[in-house]
């Protein structure tokens, strides 16, 4: 009976848009994870009733239905649910799916939708969605999902959307006040779980405002069933965009089996594997080789580890893209610099904030920069006069070695740098002592735990890295490394 009643004060809050933040939400219903549970998703039962070789037998048939162009198939994996596998030999850059238009959700298509005709599979036909004036682009896919589900038994889509997981939802509402507890000192993941949690609440207050005050009773009984978008449906579908999507060129594509693919993450270009073509067709292409019997898996893009810890809920092994953020130019050391020492640094890269990594290009920056920080006033005019603005690094680099002597480092940024990191890795030690101190068996009921411990394990092995690298930072190799470096850039 208290869980009845928990969701009903839970949701009823919701609706009136008075839950915003992880403060307000402890206040009116308890934690943020209590919250969520007691919304229930409208349509579990539907999806409940199909079983695993359903859901499979399903996917294969729309595996077909969205171009396939080499032999797969999707089977269970051992443990990352369902995935996509081979049944031939795979080179790489071979083309794997080709979807239609029809078959992608997007922005442009989102107020049209493709119907089956019930008494001809074969036939669709279009349905116009009454004027809905959303302006933010995951809500807009959301509204288009849970149309669908509504009217599923029509719905093009119906095989591919009752294929998909159900009973999981997005990793920061899963956190508990306990958990965030934990986190002090880490003030940039909290900070982005906090602004997630904003922005979920946020938009479905919006996408309800736009519902109830552009539909007249009898549409909205039509369009979803209900006077209002539960708030259980709006978290479903928006785990399902924000987990499954593509981020092609700022826009976001929903490509049915193509979410299919488990991760790997690798040092590639996401676009080149991955393409939108005008009409809004997709394709998706094989990033490496792959055996007829293995399984096929592809990049998620440059994502570091927060975003999986705060989306996905895991840790990808060896993430080529994991880094840290560093301050590079305090505010009050930027405050002294003169314009055209600034306009170099920016050029280089060197911002308040740098995503830091153990890659060539950060030392060589770094050694550039110290090289600057080490010019007379003079110099650094003429450097900056030299120098134009450019988007081509091959370009800038070329520029920068020609016209900016290479100077004796008499004043360095690396003590400052290496104080900042050897004070972060403290922290993250903290936070690590502090998740090892918490019982097994607690451990063991809060899944989340194990995740943070190799997040920070990671960030603390990383750190130690860039800080052994700066520590060995030769001066008198980086313009010859810089040169090379620049051989190996594109013309």
């Amino acid at each position: 009976m208290l869980r009845v009643d928990l969701s009903l004060i839970c949701f009823l809050l919701l609706a009136a848009g008075l839950v915003q933040g992880r403060h307000v939400v402890r206040e009116h219903c308890g934690d943020t994870p209590k919250c969520i549970e007691t919304s229930s998703f409208s349509y579990t039962s539907l999806f409940s009733q199909r079983t695993l070789d359903q859901r499979i037998e399903d996917l294969n048939f729309w595996m077909k239905k969205v171009g396939a162009q080499v032999k797969l198939e999707i089977r269970p994996t051992e443990d990352k649910g369902l995935g996509v596998f081979a049944l031939e030999d795979i080179k790489t850059g071979t083309t794997l799916l080709k979807a239609s238009e029809r078959l992608v959700f997007k922005r442009d298509a989102i107020g049209i939708r493709y119907f089956r005709d019930p008494n001809n599979e074969q036939i669709s036909h279009f349905y116009e969605f009454p004027p809905l004036k959303i302006t933010d682009e995951r809500n807009q896919l959301i509204i288009a999902l849970l149309y669908h589900l509504r009217h599923i038994d029509n719905s093009l889509f119906k095989e591919y959307l009752l294929s998909l997981p159900y009973n999981q939802t997005l990793a920061f509402l899963r956190f508990t006040d306990e958990d965030l507890d934990l986190l002090e000192g880490d003030e940039f993941l909290s900070s982005k779980l906090e602004g997630f949690k904003e922005s979920l609440f946020d938009g479905y207050q919006a996408l309800r405002e736009v519902y109830e005050s552009s539909l007249d009773v009898q549409q909205r009984a039509s369009f979803l069933g209900s006077d209002t978008i539960p708030f259980g449906d709006y978290v479903w579908a928006r785990y399902i965009v924000e987990t499954r999507a593509w981020t092609y060129n700022g826009r976001r594509y929903l490509v049915p089996i193509a979410d299919f693919f488990n991760l790997e993450p690798r040092e590639v270009d996401f676009l080149k594997y991955h393409n939108v073509d005008k009409t809004g067709a997709a394709t998706v292409s094989a990033e490496r080789d792959f055996q007829s019997g293995e399984e096929v898996l592809e990049s998620y893009g440059d994502n570091a580890n927060w975003l999986y810890v705060a989306i996905h809920g895991f840790i990808p092994n060896l993430n080529p893209h994991e880094c840290e953020e560093i301050p590079i130019i305090t505010p009050d050391f930027f405050d002294q610099m003169s314009p055209s020492m600034r306009r170099i640094a920016f050029m280089l890269g060197m911002g308040f904030l740098h995503c830091v990594k153990r890659e060539e290009w950060l030392y060589l920056r770094y050694g550039l920069y110290n090289s600057l920080l080490n010019m007379d006033d003079d110099e650094k005019k003429a450097c900056a006069e030299q120098i134009e603005m450019s988007e081509n690094q091959r370009e800038l680099l070329e520029l920068y070695l020609n016209n900016c002597p290479e100077k004796e480092w008499k004043e360095t940024i690396v003590p400052s740098i290496l104080m900042t990191i050897s004070g972060r890795i403290q922290k993250y030690y903290d936070i690590s002592r502090r998740i090892e101190e918490i019982p097994s068996d607690i451990q063991a009921k809060r899944p989340l735990l194990s995740v943070l411990k190799r997040y920070y394990a990671d960030k603390i092995e990383l750190l130690n890295g860039i800080s052994r690298d700066l520590s060995q930072m030769d001066p008198a190799t980086i313009y010859p490394r810089v040169r090379t470096h620049l051989e190996r850039l594109p013309a």
